[in-house]
């Protein structure tokens, strides 16, 4: 595996394909993102300071058992609202579409998680992974 990747489409396509295990992939995202959005490492600013570090919606997450909780605590929040809900009602290994998404709720779904989650996914992405435990 390469020691570097140019994009999350890259990223993505590494995971789908089983190239790359999770403590793998979330190193090379931490690379990505400390490279910036050109891919070359950030440097400090013209006015002396330090580089602003790349925003996103959330405070960074150091370890792979942090990152599965945090992703699972961001998707279970958004289904219970979606589906106004409260988390015991649902089971991490029941189809998301047995609780009554529909493409309309599906495709706000995957568009809150990317809003929180800084991420692309597709709402293909919950017929790939269909359970909350799959999905996160």
């Amino acid at each position: 595996m390469s020691d570097r990747i140019e994009s999350l489409d890259e990223l993505h396509r590494l995971i789908r394909e089983g190239r790359v295990e999770q403590d793998e992939a979330l190193g090379l995202l931490q690379d990505l993102r400390a490279r910036g959005a050109d891919g070359e490492p950030t440097e400090p600013s013209a006015a002396g300071g330090a580089a602003e570090p790349p925003t996103t919606a959330m405070e960074p997450v150091h370890g792979t058992a942090d990152l599965v909780e945090t992703v699972r605590g961001v998707v279970l929040d958004r289904v219970c609202a979606l589906l106004k809900v409260d988390p015991s009602d649902l089971e991490a290994d029941v189809e998301l579409t047995e609780y009554g998404l529909d493409s309309l709720i599906i495709s706000q779904l995957v568009a809150q998680v990317n809003e929180e989650l800084g991420l692309d996914l597709v709402p293909t992405t919950l017929f790939e992974y269909p359970t909350l435990r799959r999905f996160s």
